[in-house]
C-alpha cells in the first residue's frame, strides 16, 4: 500500500492555470485544480483540453497521453485545504467553489 500510495502521490499535480493544465496531464498525471464545479464549466474543459491535446499530438514524447479531460472525484481530503481567498476557477474564471482532480 505504501508504494501505491508514494506512486499514487508523484503523479497528483496542483495546477493553478489552464496554461498547465493540458501539459501537466500529457505527462501521465491527475490535476488537483480550483473548480467553480458547474456542469457547463466541466463540458468547456473537456471540449478545450481534447483541441488542445488534438493541436499537440505530434508533438508528445514516447508515453505522453492524449485525449480529453474529466472530472474524477472532488477529493474530501484536500477541502481540508482551503481554496485561497478569491481563488478562480482554473478554466473559466468564476469563483472557485471546490479541489477537484481532474485526468484522463
Amino acid at each position: 500500500l505504501k508504494e501505491a500510495t508514494k506512486k499514487r502521490d508523484a503523479h497528483r499535480v496542483k495546477v493553478m492555470e489552464w496554461k498547465d493544465f493540458v501539459p501537466t496531464l500529457n505527462k501521465k498525471n491527475v490535476c488537483l485544480v480550483p473548480w467553480c464545479n458547474t456542469v457547463e464549466c466541466e463540458t468547456q474543459i473537456k471540449e478545450r483540453s481534447k483541441k488542445e491535446s488534438e493541436k499537440k499530438k505530434g508533438e508528445l514524447k514516447k508515453g505522453e497521453l492524449s485525449g480529453k479531460a474529466k472530472s474524477l472525484c472532488i477529493p474530501f481530503a484536500n477541502q481540508k485545504d482551503p481554496l485561497p481567498k478569491g481563488c478562480k476557477c482554473f478554466a473559466c474564471d468564476k469563483k472557485a467553489k471546490v479541489w477537484c482532480l481532474f485526468g484522463r
